[in-house]
């Protein structure tokens, strides 16, 4: 939370035990405030705290849409957060992650039972790298059976940013199919 701004190389592993589905992509992200930047194999994410330009690479096409800071899954605030109001949690016994000792803490969403029915997820395993209190790793547990583990690697905390950085430059992108949802 005493951070300017940072950035990060992540991994993200998806996997259904019941399916046999495993799959992992890597990423790398830029965030100041609520501007973020997402960069993976087949899409950028862009967002100036006002408009998000989510740019699918394959189709050379970029949507608009507005920054809507209660349903984005990149408000960082909110992940911050989250402990106060909304989640009960409790520590578990510490563990290692690439030798990095972590305070492990879950979190579950306090819910109605009609609520229970319909949100999806009803876990978040956060690990808090214990020197530092950096996030290394959260994994989210769905009810159908997902899992999805974000590791954080190569973290830099208060990197040089300019605003130019969160917004999409059409220009920049020949031929572009501009979607604009606003």
């Amino acid at each position: 939370k005493l951070l300017k701004s940072f950035s990060a190389g992540y991994e993200l592993f998806i996997e259904n035990q019941q399916t046999s589905m495993k799959e992992t992509y890597a990423g790398s992200v830029t965030v100041e405030g609520k501007k973020f930047k997402i960069v993976t194999q087949d899409q950028e994410i862009y967002c100036d705290g006002t408009t998000v330009w989510t740019f699918m690479k394959d189709d050379n096409e970029v949507t608009i849409t507005e920054y809507d800071e209660e349903e984005s899954f990149m408000n960082v605030d909110k992940i911050l957060n989250m402990y106060k109001s909304g989640y009960k949690y409790v520590m578990l016994p510490e563990q290692n992650l690439s030798n990095v000792p972590c305070y492990v803490i879950d979190f579950e969403p306090e819910l109605t039972p009609e609520e229970r029915k319909s949100n999806q997820v009803y876990k978040i395993r956060m690990l808090l790298e214990k020197s530092s209190y950096v996030v290394k790793s959260w994994k989210i547990f769905e009810r159908n059976g997902n899992r999805f583990t974000y590791t954080i690697n190569d973290f830099k905390a208060n990197v040089a940013v300019n605003d130019n950085m969160f917004k999409f430059n059409t220009a920049s992108h020949s031929g572009v199919e501009v979607e604009d949802l606003r």
